[in-house]
């Protein structure tokens, strides 16, 4: 017993008695609690029984009362339990009720009939009202119904253990033969004969079998005597003079005679709901779920007039017409279920339709643009032979010249230093941050380092296939970054001269390549209209971001938060970096967009086109765009000196 139930003696008050049981004896009390005095019955244990089995059946039954009290609501409410008396007695704190069943019956316990004069003969020398039998027979099937669902058998229903309150509903008491059982078994067994001779069912009885068979349906058999007896006007329900044990035994199990159920004109379906609790056969009886379901019909039908003939025939016709508003109701569903499904239908066939047409004008325009590009390809390829016819008559004109392609490194306006090396056109320089060296690629697939003091070449990167088309050099001067024809980019270390990552993800030539201010960030443009953003040193991709045309060129700003590109659609692009969001399109131009480049402020950035101007446009807010054509002599000398 959980400490929670415990109640000291010092608020329990016990009073006169109230009665004596097999295990107990009933005293009048009183709880103090919050303040005040409320009135209970306590069970406590006899000081002769306080002891072996009488002891043990006694704290059982206070255990198992505490407990059911919890999760039953037709059982007696119960307060707590505590220890009265020098011996200490165990006692059980109770709701105080009125009376109990037993007050309201003419016989007792045992089959006896009442004296005439006890004032507790009931509420009639006949039987009770058909309407207190079928209360209190609800009210004794429900709590039942709660024993059997929590896996209690009652074993000793009797109207002695049936309490009643003010408004004369019941609950059950006594729990100290009651058995406890999985909820997962239906019938259970027993060595002992358990409950009260008058109430016990045939299957108890049969002492010829050694150990009992039986299930719940026997509180049931002892709930069909409870609601005879409440019935009957024999005070010696239902055995007549078969007052002994043994002669009870013999009309049940030997003679396998079942009682009848008293007569009940003003409810039939209550004699036939007793007879079917007092069948020999258990299975035979209700469940105490079907019992009340039972009485609470018979209830109903007595508390509804009796209808006309014409009032029937009305109701049948309402009935008749409700059916059909049902059916109506259902075809209208069903008519609306068929309604959205086909919109729905159509709406996923519309835009299956929508999407078919945005992926045809998708691969349309796809399609024009990979024409175009091929149409530049073509033209650039033209352009490469007609150089490369050039080169090859230049030098067949120039004997004992070097075949080799030259860089020229222009010190001051009247000093040139020429640097030979590479076979094929150079595409794209870059010093590294101290001035020392100089990086190059070329239309022969190298990167050459070039010392800037002697002239000299002091290595060639090879690891390309394809032209250079971009170099560029981090800001620490360690690592240099190419993209090439071959649609890669190669990371190297300037230090060991080696590649040390190449990076893949394009799918088409890479134009331009560019380091973030902090050296953290690479970008690489290309012409399959993507830019890509990379970890400079580990090489994972970070970012894609995707314009609208090639990208041929590409600058951070100073504080390299944002990056501009030039494309082949004449559009300068502004990029945050952070979120590869587009920030502006800058227009302006007429054709491609090969170079751009911010102000060491980063209020603007410039561009160069293939249309022969460079434009200078501000890269923050609205400002009007200045524009520097190369065929005009018209160009100031502050913007000529900042482009």
């Amino acid at each position: 017993m959980a400490d929670r139930d415990f109640v000291p003696a010092q608020r329990v008050t016990q009073g006169s008695l109230l009665g004596t049981g097999g295990f107990g004896v009933v005293f009048e009390g009183l709880l103090h609690e919050d303040g005040a005095e409320k009135k209970v019955a306590l069970k406590v244990l006899p000081p002769d029984k306080d002891r072996g089995r009488g002891r043990n059946v006694f704290m059982q039954e206070l255990k198992d009362t505490l407990e059911t009290a919890r999760w039953c609501k037709r059982v007696v409410q119960c307060k707590g339990w505590t220890k009265l008396g020098p011996a200490q007695s165990p006692c059980l704190i109770m709701h105080r009720y009125q009376r109990t069943l037993l007050d309201l019956i003419l016989v007792d316990d045992q089959g006896r009939e009442r004296a005439p004069d006890d004032p507790r003969r009931g509420l009639s020398q006949d039987r009770l009202l058909i309407q207190i039998v079928l209360r209190i027979g609800k009210d004794v099937g429900i709590g039942l119904s709660e024993l059997h669902r929590g896996g209690v058998s009652n074993e000793d229903l009797k109207p002695g253990n049936v309490l009643l309150d003010e408004s004369m509903h019941a609950v059950l008491s006594d729990f100290g033969l009651s058995k406890f059982i999985s909820r997962s078994r239906v019938q259970f067994s027993t060595q002992h004969v358990r409950g009260t001779d008058y109430f016990l069912p045939p299957e108890k009885l049969n002492t010829g079998m050694q150990r009992m068979q039986y299930s719940l349906k026997a509180d049931m058999w002892s709930f069909g005597i409870l609601l005879g007896q409440m019935c009957s006007v024999d005070p010696l329900y239902p055995y007549g003079s078969c007052m002994t044990w043994e002669d009870i035994r013999s009309q049940l199990v030997v003679e396998k005679q079942a009682p009848m159920a008293p007569s009940t004109p003003e409810a039939p379906q209550l004699q036939r709901l007793i007879q079917q609790c007092l069948q020999l056969d258990p299975n035979q009886r209700p469940s105490a779920d079907e019992a009340v379901q039972t009485l609470e019909a018979i209830q109903h039908s007595l508390t509804t007039p009796p209808m006309s003939p014409h009032t029937a025939a009305l109701q049948a016709k309402e009935k008749e017409v409700e059916e059909l508003r049902k059916k109506l109701a259902a075809v209208e569903l069903r008519e609306e279920a068929e309604r959205k499904q086909r919109a729905e239908a159509e709406r996923k066939q519309r835009a299956e339709a929508e999407r078919k047409q945005r992926a045809e004008a998708e691969r349309k325009q796809r399609a024009e643009a990979e024409r175009k590009i091929r149409e530049a390809e073509q033209r650039e390829a033209q352009l490469r032979e007609q150089s490369r016819a050039a080169d090859a008559k230049r030098l067949a004109q120039t004997a004992g010249a070097l075949p080799k392609h030259a860089l020229k490194l222009l010190s001051s306006p009247t000093h040139t230093a020429t640097l030979l090396g590479h076979t094929l056109f150079v595409w794209s320089v870059a010093f590294t941050p101290d001035g020392a060296c100089l990086v190059s690629g070329s239309y022969d697939s190298t990167l050459k380092l070039w010392d800037v003091a002697s002239g000299r070449c002091t290595a060639t990167l090879e690891g390309h296939i394809h032209d250079v088309n971009s170099v560029a050099v981090s800001v620490d001067g360690r690592t240099a970054a190419s993209g090439s024809v071959d649609r890669s980019v190669k990371l190297w270390d300037l230090g060991s001269r080696r590649c040390r990552a190449t990076l893949t993800g394009h799918t088409h030539f890479v134009q331009c390549v560019a380091f973030s201010p902090d050296g953290a960030t690479m970008a690489s443009g290309s012409r399959d209209y993507t830019i890509r953003l990379w970890d400079a040193s580990t090489g994972k991709h970070k970012a894609t971001l995707i314009g609208g045309a090639p990208v041929y060129g590409l600058a951070f700003s100073a504080d390299g938060t944002r990056l501009a590109s030039g494309d082949w659609g004449s559009r300068v692009w502004l990029w945050d970096v952070r979120s590869g969001n587009s920030i502006a399109k800058l227009e302006g131009h007429s054709d491609a967009v090969y170079s751009v480049a911010f102000s060491t402020d980063g209020a603007h950035v410039l561009s160069g086109s293939k249309d022969k101007t460079i434009r200078v446009k501000p890269s923050r807010k609205s400002m009007g765009i200045s524009s520097f054509n190369s065929s005009s002599s018209s160009s100031s000398s502050s913007g000529t000196g900042c482009a």
